[in-house]
């Protein structure tokens, strides 16, 4: 699980990068009107990717329980799906991706993709146990810190983000 961990939190920092600097300053998404499909999916990623990080990191799960798990990352994959379907039609006015950004959600989904499949081994023996849900995953307390932290600012960027794109979308209705 140690290193399905450590893929996880590669993978956050590379898109905390991409959202920061490309989706924020470079290309400023939450600003503009043909963006605000790509700025919903992006939003559902980051309460998909918080349940990702504070549930790996603090709560162990077992038998029927990784059910949950299996849930919640199906929920972020079907989320980035329908980003990077948007993300054509959303970007076509900016003459779409930078090459730059495009090279990181290279980088980010192959990272996603080695975490999937690292957790998937990981957690497999976990569900030949009873059902339950312990308390005290199996990983270092350091990483557990780090993936709350993650998971805590996730949820304060979403709801930053739910805010401003319910205010948005108010506004294009207003005018």
């Amino acid at each position: 699980m140690q290193a399905a961990c450590y893929l996880l939190i590669a993978f956050a920092a590379i898109a905390t990068i991409d959202d920061w600097y490309y989706h924020q300053h470079v290309c400023r998404l939450r600003d503009r009107p043909e963006c605000q499909a790509e700025v919903h999916w992006h939003n559902m990623r980051s309460v998909t990717f918080a349940f990702e990080l504070l549930v790996i990191a603090n709560l162990h799960l077992r038998g029927a329980a990784v059910g949950l798990l299996a849930a919640i990352v199906a929920g972020a994959w079907y989320a980035k799906i329908r980003d990077v379907l948007e993300e054509t039609r959303s970007r076509s006015a900016q003459g779409g991706l930078p090459p730059l950004e495009y090279l990181i959600h290279v980088i980010a989904s192959a990272t996603e993709g080695a975490f999937v499949t690292v957790l998937a081994m990981a957690v497999w023996p976990d569900l030949q146990e009873p059902t339950g849900v312990d308390l005290d995953p199996p990983i270092h307390v350091a990483v557990r810190w780090v993936m709350s932290a993650g998971g805590v600012y996730a949820v304060f960027t979403f709801l930053i983000d739910l805010r401003k794109w319910v205010a948005f979308r108010a506004r294009l209705r207003a005018s």
